[in-house]
């Protein structure tokens, strides 16, 4: 088959969990003797190659017409007023519309060219909220999953916050195009039925991983605690900095090292006077980084207050490191607590500190936590098993 993935964050640039499933899924196809191509239209700033084969995976990224070097994509203070001032005068929302045609011209081009059977395309991009209310979807001449990773007017709902009406009727008229629906969870499935008023069924696709070489070094376990991802709310950091301040009365001795692309200043307002030297902002770093520290940490934390099926503590349980987890939403479909991981309230601090003191004291829950996480992600969650399952779905569904 020959297969477009649409993807606005293919690493190694600034990525989350979509860019980090997106390449390990298209790495998996290819090397199964499928054709793959991801093509995305990126924020300014984003940087990386326009073009690169990546383990013959053809990458295009295309740019905004105002990615003129202005902007970094760096969450600084100019970028935030100057975003402000574009979206304020109108310029960003004229750029967006017309760089968004162009973008999906360039989709036709790609199916035409290299003959594509199945466009898959996330639920969402950033540049959504840019476009005017009247924008309306160009039809594709070839089958379209469209698979759910979290719209915006999914997480302010999951929130509690009001949904705005221009997000929602793009959002709904870009799911309408599909020719079958995939959720990464049972819980993300529901959610969007209720939500959009959506009939037949939807499939569920768990998020996967690679695994990595690097492992658990049980012996050469830090007093440390690691959190990864975007550093906002909805990921429960303002709770997780309170609970810190516990940690820290109880526990001293202990860090926290926070990796993510976001501003710090929120966060680090939250924390005592204290707790503020045990506390390390790291910025968005390499996976292997990042699979260094999992590997000598205590544990992990994701407190999220909603996460379609996040990519972090797959990572985190893949090297071995004990998981604190989010037991909303999602997270019950990953751990069962108290055998293969923790789950805390993100609206409980307190619950929060008390688990993450646990890990950093107690060894035999650490060992236990590692060892089933391990193999919970080894029998679950490999990209191998979500490679079989995509094809299986794209032969029977999709292309039959």
């Amino acid at each position: 088959m020959n297969i477009l993935f649409i993807c606005d964050e293919y690493p190694p640039g600034r990525h989350g969990g979509i860019g980090t499933m997106t390449r390990a899924l298209a790495r998996g196809l290819v090397a199964e003797g499928h054709q793959v191509l991801v093509a995305g239209l990126y924020p300014p700033g984003y940087g990386e190659k326009d073009y690169e084969v990546d383990k013959g995976v053809k990458v295009w990224r295309r740019r905004m017409g105002l990615d003129i070097g202005w902007i970094g994509n760096d969450y600084s203070l100019k970028d935030v007023l100057l975003l402000k001032v574009l979206r304020g005068s109108g310029l960003m929302r004229l750029d967006v519309l017309r760089s968004a045609r162009r973008f999906h011209a360039f989709i036709l081009e790609l199916i035409e060219s290299h003959r594509i059977d199945i466009v898959e395309w996330p639920d969402y991009h950033e540049y959504f909220r840019d476009l005017p209310g009247s924008f309306v979807w160009p039809s594709l001449p070839v089958p379209l999953v469209i698979k759910f990773h979290g719209t915006e007017s999914y997480i302010r709902r999951r929130l509690n916050e009001n949904v705005d009406p221009r997000y929602f009727r793009l959002e709904k008229m870009h799911i309408e195009r599909r020719t079958v629906l995939v959720a990464v969870s049972r819980d993300t499935a529901e959610g969007y039925r209720a939500l959009y008023g959506l009939h037949g069924e939807i499939a569920v696709l768990y998020n996967s991983i690679e695994l990595p070489d690097l492992l658990y070094s049980a012996g050469r376990v830090e007093q440390r605690i690691v959190f990864s991802g975007a550093l906002s709310r909805l990921k429960g950091l303002y709770s997780l900095m309170k609970a810190w301040n516990m940690v820290h009365e109880e526990c001293p001795d202990a860090m926290l090292q926070i990796f993510g692309k976001g501003k710090t200043g929120p966060f680090v307002d939250l924390l005592t006077q204290g707790a503020r030297a045990s506390v390390s902002f790291e910025g968005f770093v390499t996976r292997e980084r990042l699979y260094s520290a999992f590997a000598v940490a205590a544990g992990a934390i994701f407190p999220s207050y909603t996460e379609c099926f996040a990519i972090a503590p797959l990572e985190a349980m893949a090297v071995g490191c004990p998981v604190i987890y989010s037991g909303r939403s999602s997270g019950p479909e990953l751990i069962r607590s108290g055998v293969n991981g923790l789950l805390v309230d993100p609206d409980d601090p307190a619950g929060m500190a008390g688990a993450m003191i646990r890990l950093l004291k107690d060894e035999a829950l650490r060992a236990s936590c590692s060892e089933n996480g391990r193999r919970t992600v080894e029998d679950r969650f490999t990209i191998r098993r979500s490679v079989a399952d995509h094809i299986r779905l794209y032969e029977e569904r999709v292309v039959p």
